[in-house]
């Protein structure tokens, strides 16, 4: 069964396979965990972000961690919150971010192939003329690409609470949203992960996600 904990604190900081950053729809970087998450890993992740083209709100992409693997964080699983706007919208669009995560999290491996192997012919297309990209050379990269993903399996995975900064979601709404969403994936999937974390970076986070989880969840 799947264990579900909220921590306090610095989500580069705390040992899980795949840490959840709370992108913006260009997946470059931008404030508060995105730029933590970026500045940790170093700028191999922007890198791959680059080649990911963006991504819609609601959804989510996944990436290697890069700098974080040495503190034994192997994925970044970027998600795209919505910014709280009072349209009606709003609601949808965090569910879909936390249940895109979840999902992605768990079929990671079919995940990080397929875009791996997106990226790999975009730059084949551009290199064809190129002996850059011969057919040894993209063996070889799918073979490392197979390697990583076989020695680094999800099954831990922490997220920070999306949305609820800089894009202005009410506190206590989103974070009904977000342990619904989480507790419902872990009751209709209880051996897919040994461990899922909530990290709140602020004790005013932390209070709110406590609180609403004792009251109604726990």
């Amino acid at each position: 069964m799947t264990i579900f904990k909220i921590l306090l604190g610095d989500i580069t900081k705390l040992k899980f396979d795949a840490i959840v950053n709370a992108a913006n729809t260009s997946l470059l970087g931008g404030g508060g965990v995105d730029g933590s998450i970026h500045k940790a890993c170093g700028s191999r992740l922007l890198d791959e972000c680059r080649e990911l083209k963006g991504c819609m709100t609601g959804n989510s992409k996944i990436t290697k961690s890069y700098n974080l693997t040495d503190e034994g964080i192997y994925w970044v699983i970027h998600t795209v919150g919505p910014i709280y706007r009072h349209n009606g919208t709003e609601e949808k669009y965090l569910r879909s971010a936390y249940r895109t995560v979840l999902n992605l999290a768990a079929d990671y491996s079919s995940a990080y192939t397929k875009q791996y192997n997106d990226i790999l012919e975009n730059y084949i297309y551009s290199f064809k003329n190129n002996e850059l990209f011969g057919e040894k050379k993209k063996e070889i990269l799918i073979s490392d690409c197979n390697d990583y993903i076989k020695n680094h399996p999800i099954k831990t995975l922490a997220f920070p609470s999306i949305s609820t900064g800089a894009y202005g979601y009410p506190l206590e709404e989103a974070c009904t949203i977000a342990l619904e969403e989480i507790t419902t994936f872990i009751n209709n999937n209880p051996e897919i992960f040994d461990e899922i974390a909530m990290v709140c970076y602020d004790q005013k986070t932390y209070d709110a996600f406590t609180c609403i989880y004792n009251e109604q969840f726990n």
